[in-house]
């Protein structure tokens, strides 16, 4: 049975972090495009075809665009100077979440995304960092998307796999 959230259980202290014990360390952001909070993100490895642990890695990271042995999602810098729309760009640090199964994140969606409650949630090829229906998954949907202000980030309560 699906775990509930208020959707009022947030502060502005915790946002991206819902609920769960997620493991917060630095890491230094290696991509081109620049990410906002929320964005999923992977270890950047010099050849991919070398898998390696993330949970607990303090690296280099880079917008997730499928899925690997694991991945994090990126915090808020600080409670204040940095709010949900600040962008980090390559070679900034960067606060990053790694998060065990059945934790619960907001996570980034892609715009064109339809997504609603109890569908698994894959990477969107398009939008690196970003989730959307389907592929193959890394979390599952708690809430249907619901695009209220195009101008702002859309985030999605995320269970994850």
């Amino acid at each position: 049975m699906p775990r509930r959230v208020r959707r009022d259980a947030n502060t502005s202290y915790n946002v991206i972090n819902v609920a769960g014990n997620a493991i917060k360390r630095e890491a230094l952001y290696m991509g081109d495009t620049p990410l906002t909070p929320g964005s999923v993100v992977v270890p950047y490895r010099d050849d991919p075809g070398v898998s390696q642990a993330v949970r607990g890695d303090t690296g280099a990271i880079v917008a997730a665009t499928n899925n690997s042995l694991g991945f994090g999602v990126l915090d808020l810098a600080s409670t204040d100077g940095m709010n949900l729309v600040s962008e980090v760009n390559e070679g900034d640090q960067a606060n990053v979440l790694y998060f065990r199964k059945g934790d619960l994140a907001n996570v980034r969606v892609a715009e064109s995304a339809n997504i609603v409650e109890g569908d698994e949630l894959g990477l969107d090829p398009a939008n690196p960092g970003w989730v959307t229906a389907g592929g193959a998954p890394i979390g599952i949907a708690r809430e249907a998307n619901v695009v209220v202000n195009a101008d702002k980030p859309t985030f999605i309560l995320m269970e994850v796999l």
